[in-house]
């Protein structure tokens, strides 16, 4: 599948014209979603992939919180 950018698959998403699992599978984290479904055993989904994005913006606004850290802007 073609990668669409981020913000035009929100858009989608957000306009009911695409589901989750299209979002993931048309962005930059498809491959890793589903090594992520085959070594978790759970069949790609629109649930598996709104849990997956769910956790991927966590873990994007975590390391986010560790870079700003790193640089002082938490003084």
């Amino acid at each position: 599948m073609a990668n669409i950018a981020y913000k035009e698959r929100v858009h989608l998403l957000q306009e009911g014209r695409i589901d989750f699992l299209q979002f993931v599978m048309n962005g930059d984290h498809s491959e890793r979603y589903v090594n992520w479904c085959k070594s978790t055993g759970i069949e790609p989904s629109n649930d598996s992939a709104e849990f997956f994005s769910e956790m991927v913006e966590i873990d994007m606004v975590e390391h986010q919180d560790i870079d700003n850290m790193s640089v002082g802007i938490w003084n």
